[in-house]
């Protein structure tokens, strides 16, 4: 599993910093207690809200996928139909409206960090809602169809 929060995420964007992302195994016995959330920095403010995101890890590519990063719900139905592991990263299949751009956010332990990358959605003719999917590379490296 890999873990973060929106706010950092929010800042890796804009700096490319390692998001503050925390990678675990999952335990085998599902009574175990992994971790305790929220968790807090030392100094922070204990009742201020935090959204943290956990991902599966995909063990092949060692990817973790953390989705639309402007959004609350980074990894929404309504924009991901489809959610793949591949030998070399994650394949992700999207819906959105013709020329709209979305950023989106992995992990990868290759690049010992979370690449942020932009992807627009092509005009494929007169429907307003279109398909694409994109592979997220273990590497850093995106490729969209």
């Amino acid at each position: 599993m890999a873990l973060t929060t929106w706010d950092y995420l929010q800042d890796c964007g804009n700096n490319n910093n390692n998001c503050n992302v925390t990678t675990f195994t999952a335990p085998s016995d599902p009574h175990t207690t992994i971790i305790t959330l929220p968790t807090y920095t030392k100094g922070t403010d204990p009742y201020t809200p935090t959204l943290t995101l956990i991902s599966p890890v995909c063990s092949q590519a060692n990817v973790a996928f953390f989705g639309e990063i402007d959004k609350f719900a980074t990894v929404s139905i309504q924009r991901f139909t489809s959610i793949s592991c591949t030998s070399t990263g994650i394949q992700v299949t999207m819906s959105g409206l013709t020329n709209e751009s979305v950023r989106l956010a992995w992990y990868s332990s290759s690049v010992s960090g979370v690449t942020v990358r932009s992807v627009t959605f092509a005009n494929k003719g007169p429907a307003p809602r279109v398909t694409m999917v994109c592979n997220l590379q273990n590497n850093g490296q995106m490729n969209c169809m």
